[in-house]
C-alpha cells in the first residue's frame, strides 16, 4: 500500500468510525496509520477543518453547499494536468474499465454524513490535534515536507497596510482606520472595499490583496478556509515557504517565489498563476492508477473548477487574468482617452458646468464653461493618466478626498436637469459619486440631501446590489422620497458613461448610451444645494466613492436620447476594452 492509498484508507476508516460502523480491526489499523504517517494526520486535520467550517456556517455562506460535496461521483474523464493524464469524476453511475481504487474512492465520497456529525467530528478531532500537535512538531513529525520547519512559536499575524475605505464584518460603517491587525485563528470578513495585508508567517512573509466580499480564516501555514471572495497572493519573499489556501474544492498552494490569484464564489473556484507556479490538491484529482494526485498551474495559466447540482465537476483551462485580482493597482494604470469630438459635442450642448479634470490650479478644478462653479479639492486624491487625458481618483488614503462646488445650483436644478459623467469604480461597493447637499448639520454630523448618484455594493438586497442609483428628495432631508436603480450592473474596473436626469418629473438612468431605468420621481428640487463629488457629505466621511471620475457636466435641462447616444459614441471607440451594455 503506497502513501496515497494509506491516507485514503485512513480517511475512510475515520468516517466509518465516527458513525460507529468501523470494526475493531479497522480501528487498530487507523491507530497504526495515525501514529506512523504524519501525512495521514495532516489529511484528517484538513478534512475536518473544512467540514467543520461548513457545519459551523451551515448554508448561509456563498461557499460550496454540503449537498454538493456529498454527491456521488461520475465515471472518470481524462484531462491533461501537469503533463500527465488524470481522471476527474463527480456525479453518479459506473463505467467499464474503472479500476478498483477509483471505485473505492467513489464509495468514500458517497458517504452521506449528517451535519451534526461533522460538527462533532471536527470538535473531537480538534481536541485531539491540539493536544498532539506540539509533540509532533518537536519530534519533527507531521511537518509537510514542502513547508519549512518553523524556527519560532510566535503566532501568525496579518497587518492591513493599505486599503480603500472598507466595511468589515465587525463594523456597521466604512472604516479608514489603520493599522488593523489579525492573528492566527481569526475569521477575516471584508464586506466591501480593497485591502492589502502583510502576513508574518513562522518562516518569511507573504502579501495579500483582498477584495470584498471575502471571508476566510487565518491559519498557521496559510488560509484555513476561503469561504468566498478574491485573494491575490504575492509569495515572493526571499525566505518564503509554500502558502496554502483551503477551498471547498481542495488546497491551492502558492509556491515560493510565485504570485497567484484565487477566487471562490458559489460552486466555483479559479486559480490564476501570474508568476511562478501554483498547485491544486483535490480529492477529485485521481490518476489512471486510482491514486490521488496534484495539478500544476503553470505561469500565465489558470484553471476554473465549477460544479452544478447533480453534474460532474468541470475543469476549464484558460489564460491568467491579473486585472481580475488586482483592482486597486490596475485602476491606477488605466485612464480615459477622450476624443476631441466628444469634447466638442459636450460644449455644443451648453452645460451649465463642465469639469474635464485635467489637473488643478491651487487646489481648484476649472469649469470649462466659465468662471463660476469652480471645484475645490479637499483631502487626498490622485491624478490618473498623461497630460490632456487625466482623470481624478477618489477614495485615496489616508484622507479620502472630495471636490466641492460652493455655489448653489437653484436655477439649474429647478425642474428638468441632467448629470453626465464617466466613472470607473474600483470594485462593487456602496459609494456616492456625486450629491447635491444642503448645509452640514454639526449636531447630526451629516447634510440634508437633495440629489444623489451612487454605486451600490454587493452585500445587500440582491435586487438592487451592484447597480447605479439615482435619488431625489424634496424638501432636502434624510428620508428617501424617490429613488431608482439601474436594471443592469455597472462594471468594476471599466470606464462607463453615466447620465442621471429628470424629464417632466420622470427620473432616468442611462449607462453607455442606453436607458436602463426610468420611473416617476419628485418633480422639483429644494434650494440651497451645493455639489459634492466623491462622497455623500461635505464634512463627514461617509459612503466614499472608490474609483475614477472624468468629464462631468451638469445641465439645466434634460439631454435627449439622441444627444446621449451621440456623446457616448463620440468617445466609445477611444475606450479600450469598454464593455457594451
Amino acid at each position: 500500500m503506497n502513501d496515497a492509498q494509506r491516507r485514503f484508507e485512513c480517511i475512510r476508516i475515520w468516517l466509518e468510525a465516527k458513525e460507529g460502523r468501523a470494526t475493531e480491526q479497522e480501528l487498530r489499523q487507523l491507530n497504526d496509520i495515525l501514529e506512523t504517517d504524519p501525512g495521514a494526520r495532516r489529511a484528517i486535520v484538513e478534512l475536518t477543518q473544512q467540514q467543520g467550517w461548513f457545519a459551523w456556517h451551515g448554508m448561509s455562506s456563498p461557499g460550496l453547499a454540503l449537498s454538493a460535496i456529498d454527491e456521488a461521483m461520475l465515471p472518470p474523464a481524462e484531462v491533461q494536468a501537469g503533463g500527465r493524464d488524470v481522471a476527474y469524476a463527480r456525479g453518479s453511475g459506473g463505467s467499464p474499465g474503472w479500476d478498483s481504487n477509483a471505485l473505492q474512492f467513489s464509495s468514500l465520497r458517497k458517504l452521506n454524513v449528517p451535519l451534526v456529525s461533522w460538527q462533532m467530528a471536527a470538535i473531537a478531532l480538534a481536541v485531539f490535534v491540539l493536544a498532539s500537535l506540539p509533540g509532533w512538531m518537536k519530534t519533527g513529525k507531521g511537518v509537510d515536507p514542502r513547508v519549512a520547519v518553523a524556527p519560532t512559536d510566535n503566532p501568525v499575524e496579518a497587518l492591513v497596510t493599505t486599503a480603500t475605505p472598507c466595511l468589515w464584518s465587525d463594523s456597521n460603517q466604512q472604516s479608514t482606520s489603520q493599522p488593523r491587525q489579525f492573528l492566527e485563528g481569526d475569521a477575516i470578513k471584508l464586506l466591501e472595499g480593497v485591502a492589502d495585508l502583510h502576513i508574518a508567517l513562522k518562516v518569511g512573509s507573504v502579501k495579500l490583496q483582498i477584495e470584498g466580499p471575502v471571508a476566510f480564516v487565518l491559519g498557521h501555514e496559510g488560509i484555513t478556509n476561503l469561504s468566498y471572495g478574491k485573494i491575490a497572493i504575492d509569495n515572493s519573499d526571499p525566505y518564503a515557504s509554500s502558502f496554502g489556501v483551503e477551498t471547498a474544492f481542495g488546497r491551492v498552494v502558492a509556491q515560493p517565489g510565485s504570485q497567484i490569484g484565487v477566487s471562490a464564489f458559489a460552486n466555483q473556484i479559479e486559480v490564476h498563476a501570474f508568476r511562478g507556479k501554483a498547485s491544486l490538491e483535490s480529492p477529485w484529482l485521481v490518476s489512471d492508477a486510482g491514486e490521488l494526485t496534484s495539478m500544476w498551474i503553470e505561469p500565465q495559466r489558470a484553471v476554473r473548477l465549477s460544479q452544478e447540482s447533480g453534474s460532474a465537476i468541470e475543469f476549464t483551462h484558460m489564460s491568467a487574468d491579473r486585472a481580475h485580482f488586482t483592482p486597486y493597482r490596475s485602476l491606477q494604470a488605466s485612464y480615459l482617452e477622450v476624443s476631441p469630438t466628444y469634447v466638442e459635442a459636450v460644449m455644443a450642448a451648453k452645460p451649465a458646468a463642465y469639469w474635464r479634470f485635467e489637473g488643478e490650479t491651487d487646489g481648484m478644478v476649472r469649469n470649462e464653461m466659465g468662471e463660476s462653479f469652480k471645484g475645490t479639492l479637499v483631502g487626498d486624491y490622485r491624478w490618473i493618466g498623461p497630460p490632456h487625458s487625466q482623470s481624478i481618483e477618489f477614495g485615496v488614503f489616508p484622507r479620502p478626498g472630495i471636490m466641492r462646488v460652493m455655489e448653489d445650483f437653484d436655477e439649474i436644478l429647478l425642474s428638468d436637469f441632467s448629470c453626465e459623467l464617466w466613472i470607473r469604480p474600483s470594485h462593487f461597493h456602496h459609494g456616492t459619486v456625486l450629491s447635491f447637499a444642503g448645509p452640514f448639520d454639526e449636531e447630526l454630523r451629516k447634510n440634508p440631501l437633495g440629489i444623489c448618484v451612487e454605486t451600490i455594493g454587493g452585500w445587500g438586497d440582491s435586487a438592487i446590489t451592484n447597480r447605479v442609483r439615482m435619488l431625489v428628495r424634496s424638501p432636502a432631508g434624510y428620508i428617501i422620497n424617490s429613488s431608482i436603480y439601474s436594471d443592469c450592473h455597472y462594471q468594476p474596473r471599466h470606464w462607463q458613461y453615466v447620465v442621471a436626469q429628470r424629464v417632466n418629473g420622470i427620473l432616468q438612468i442611462y449607462l453607455d448610451g442606453e436607458l436602463v431605468k426610468e420611473a416617476p420621481g419628485k418633480p422639483d428640487t429644494p434650494p440651497g444645494l451645493q455639489l459634492v463629488v466623491g462622497q455623500l457629505y461635505t464634512n463627514q466621511l461617509f459612503r466614499p466613492f472608490n474609483g475614477c471620475v472624468d468629464e462631468m457636466a451638469v445641465y439645466g435641462r434634460a439631454l435627449s436620447p439622441e444627444e446621449i447616444k451621440e456623446h457616448y459614441e463620440a468617445n466609445h471607440a477611444k475606450v479600450p476594452g469598454l464593455p457594451s451594455s
